[in-house]
């Protein structure tokens, strides 16, 4: 699959985690990683707590995996004890590295992006009022929304519904479901579907800027250091994250 233009793609937590747990069994999901690692117009973003929510979850499982073993746990008793998970220091190391590494083997493809000015969080306490999100799934959607991505990988089904219903509304990210039911062949009709709909989007824009936006931007007193960060600055707007002053 060919990508003629630069897209930049977020992957939420899980999407990692079907590439690192194989047995998991998404192939849509290793399919896009191995994309983005190939294509060199197509990049995948995470943030730091995508990081962290990596780490937990294998932490999690690890814990899971050694109560069942040394315990014969049910998976109804291991999940009621879960909160109590209890590794030691040389596993809780492993774990860290583990997912550490999955990231630095993926070189450049992959980049750190992250949540940083307040605005930003106010906008991701804004996303709960706007759509059926939970609290992750927000700071996730924000990161995206404040870094200026294309779209938002995920294989979590509530979370790309909760994403196209917002869409509706003017959302301007696009949300790529990667659907564990779907082969490779339906999910590149996915894929080709959405990167034309970023594309067409983007070219429709730089012919004919919205003037209208441009007088609200001056209002606020942004002005635009090139076509990137005007793109930029327009995805964060209508994903609900600027705000005016007299707002605050």
């Amino acid at each position: 699959m060919k990508v003629e233009e630069k897209i930049l793609i977020y992957l939420d937590t899980c999407t990692l985690m079907d590439v690192l747990e194989m047995k998991r069994g998404n192939l849509c999901s290793q399919y896009l990683l191995k994309l983005i690692g190939k294509e060199k117009n197509l990049s995948g973003s995470i943030s730091a707590f995508t990081v962290m929510e990596f780490i937990d979850t294998i932490q999690e499982l690890t814990w899971e995996q050694a109560e069942v073993m040394l315990r014969g746990y049910t998976t109804k008793q291991i999940r009621s004890q879960s909160v109590r998970k209890s590794l030691d220091q040389s596993e809780l190391e492993k774990t860290h590295m583990r997912v550490l590494e999955f990231i630095e083997k993926r070189g450049g493809s992959i980049r750190y992006k992250y949540l940083s000015e307040e605005k930003a969080w106010k906008g991701a306490i804004q996303l709960l009022s706007k759509g059926n999100l939970s609290a992750p799934d927000a700071v996730h959607l924000a990161t995206a929304l404040e870094t200026g991505c294309d779209a938002l990988a995920t294989s979590d089904r509530e979370f790309a519904e909760s994403m196209n219903a917002m869409a509706k509304s003017g959302l301007s990210i696009y949300a790529i479901y990667c659907d564990r039911n779907k082969d490779q062949v339906d999910f590149e009709k996915c894929l080709k579907s959405v990167f034309d709909e970023i594309l067409k989007k983007r070219k429709k824009f730089e012919e004919k800027p919205s003037v209208d936006l441009r007088k609200v931007f001056s209002g606020l007193g942004i002005e635009f250091g090139s076509k990137e960060e005007m793109m930029r600055i327009i995805k964060e707007y209508e994903g609900g994250l600027l705000e005016s002053d007299d707002t605050d």
